[in-house]
């Protein structure tokens, strides 16, 4: 999985900042991984870019 856009997200809603978009990118992490965990995937590799 490649994370991309959590600046992008939160500036496209008006958020005062970029972290509320990192916050919600690391909550959709979370969601993801526990997903994957439940559907019994043995490994997860993610992309994270920061410029």
């Amino acid at each position: 999985m490649i994370l991309d856009g959590n600046r992008r997200w939160a500036k496209a809603r008006a958020l005062e900042s970029s972290a509320h978009g990192h916050r919600a990118g690391a909550d959709k992490i979370h969601e993801f991984l526990t997903w994957s965990e439940e559907q019994g995937v043995p490994r997860v590799t993610l992309y994270l870019l920061s410029t």
